[in-house]
């Protein structure tokens, strides 16, 4: 006889097959992947399949305590929950930012037997734009830094100058990763001083250009990561009114 399990795997089958989706039992074992997962953390089916997630993707250990914790407590919850995974598979080529949507898989007994994933990309400068106003407390990943040319700060305002609106907003984003109160008259001093003269430019507008033509858009600095969850739970209005 086939379980109820087994049944929402060949739904998943159906309607899911080139999704982001992840459908995890409740010991966070991979029940069922979408194609899309498979080709961002670059893992065939019979991987992951039947495995633990943490086990099949490359989750610093650094920052695993986050999601030992985060995710059985998610999976077991018998409501459906909206979080942002803030660059997971940072050690990929391309830094993803991901809003995630747990939704738990019921019996008729109203008994949690799994539970849905639903991983949705999203633009970088949605995800900094609701990072502020949520007011979360960042656990920065702890990485070297990722470039030669530009030294941790002047790459941190670099990649924000192509996805925030202005230094005011460039500044509130590096006081939530670095911890402290930065100011914008700081970042306008970094632009003017540091960065037009190494990328050899006068105006912010050049320097965008500039940064957009050598990739630095998509050049997230390690500096910029986080493996954490950020719980929506309280800025759903937030989210609605950005829609």
């Amino acid at each position: 006889m086939i379980s109820n399990l087994e049944k929402y795997v060949e739904f998943c089958e159906l309607f899911y097959v080139d999704s982001f989706t992840i459908v995890l039992d409740l010991d966070s074992k991979v029940i069922f992947v979408g194609n899309k997962f498979l080709e961002v953390v670059k893992r065939t089916k019979q991987e992951m399949r039947g495995k633990n997630l943490y086990e099949t993707t490359q989750i610093p250990e650094s920052n695993r305590k986050i999601s030992d914790k985060a995710f059985p407590q998610a999976i077991s919850n018998k409501q459906t929950k909206q979080c942002f995974i803030a660059n997971l598979y940072h050690s990929y080529p391309q830094a993803y930012i991901l809003m995630l949507l747990f939704s738990p898989i019921l019996t008729a007994k109203n008994e949690v037997i799994a539970a849905r994933l639903d991983f949705t990309p999203i633009e970088i400068s949605y995800f900094y734009h609701i990072l502020i106003h949520t007011k979360n407390k960042i656990e920065p990943a702890n990485l070297p830094d990722n470039d030669s040319f530009l030294i941790r700060r002047e790459h941190q305002v670099a990649f924000l100058l192509c996805h925030c609106k202005n230094s005011s907003e460039i500044a509130q984003v590096l006081s939530l990763f670095n911890q402290k109160n930065i100011q914008a008259k700081t970042v306008n001093n970094i632009i003017s001083r540091y960065l037009f003269s190494k990328f050899n430019v006068n105006t912010k507008a050049e320097l965008i250009n500039k940064l957009k033509e050598m990739n630095y858009d998509k050049k997230m600095p390690n500096s910029l990561l986080s493996n954490q969850f950020i719980d929506l739970t309280d800025c759903n209005q937030l989210t609605k009114e950005m829609d």
